[in-house]
């Protein structure tokens, strides 16, 4: 059974009191896990992090989460080119959304660039040579809707007692004002990237093992210049702690 170590980063000066227990301000490396747990101990953090999605006004980017994990058993040492397409996927259920290959070129360039600064040499797709491993980068976006209730019994003033309707009501009631609900949509985006090693596939089974993978996850939310800089961030960070790579 193949076995992987993982390790996530959140991106915040300080813990937030939305994700307490799940926040800290240095790496955390996990122990290898059964593959079965461990895509379920993702998914609950990332599920944990929709499920606690801040105001929109609150800092984004104090929620991104660079996740990275790899096979513990592959020799990454004696591997030394890699291959990388020239667009990235659009994945998700329905129509894709093609506007996110607007930050592509950003993607791309981030990724090729990193790799060969820890030593790995890039392979045309269109070159004789077959690279060792292929790099294929997935992004995906969600939206979300989420309504806050301040009050749900705000009272406001005094009730004198007035008693303009058939039996009145007493002089210790407070005036009710309807609850008031603020309501907003803000959207999170997923990039997924994996490094697998087509020379390993297994034909009969169909299938190609991962040696390697990042995620980045946060919100796509303010201008294009402010999303393209945590992309920057991220993806910086998803290599600073993937030492493997490193030659």
């Amino acid at each position: 059974m193949r076995s992987f170590h993982e390790k996530k980063t959140y991106l915040q000066p300080e813990p937030s009191a939305n994700l307490i227990g799940f926040m800290s301000n240095s790496n955390l490396t996990m122990m290898p896990l059964n593959p079965v747990l461990r895509f379920g101990a993702f998914a609950f953090v990332l599920l944990s992090l929709v499920a606690c999605r801040p105001a929109p006004n609150d800092f984004v980017d104090d929620f991104d989460l660079v996740y990275t994990s790899y096979d513990v058993n592959y020799n990454f040492s004696v591997k030394s080119t890699f291959a990388l397409p020239d667009s990235v996927l659009v994945i998700g259920e329905g129509e894709p959304d093609n506007n996110l290959h607007k930050f592509d070129d950003l993607i791309l360039e981030a990724l090729s660039r990193h790799m060969i600064n820890l030593g790995w040499e890039r392979v045309s797709p269109d070159s004789s040579q077959l690279a060792d491993l292929v790099m294929l980068p997935m992004i995906s976006a969600t939206e979300y809707s989420s309504c806050f209730m301040p009050c749900w019994d705000c009272g406001w003033g005094y009730w004198g007692g007035w008693d303009y309707y058939p039996g009145g009501w007493g002089g210790g009631w407070g005036w009710y004002y309807p609850p008031s609900m603020a309501c907003s949509d803000f959207r999170t985006g997923t990039l997924f990237v994996t490094l697998s090693d087509p020379n390993n596939a297994n034909n009969l089974a169909e299938e190609i093992p991962v040696a390697w993978k990042g995620v980045v996850n946060g919100f796509l939310q303010g201008s294009d210049a402010s999303i393209a800089t945590r992309l920057e961030v991220n993806l910086s960070q998803m290599f600073s702690q993937s030492q493997v790579l490193k030659k």
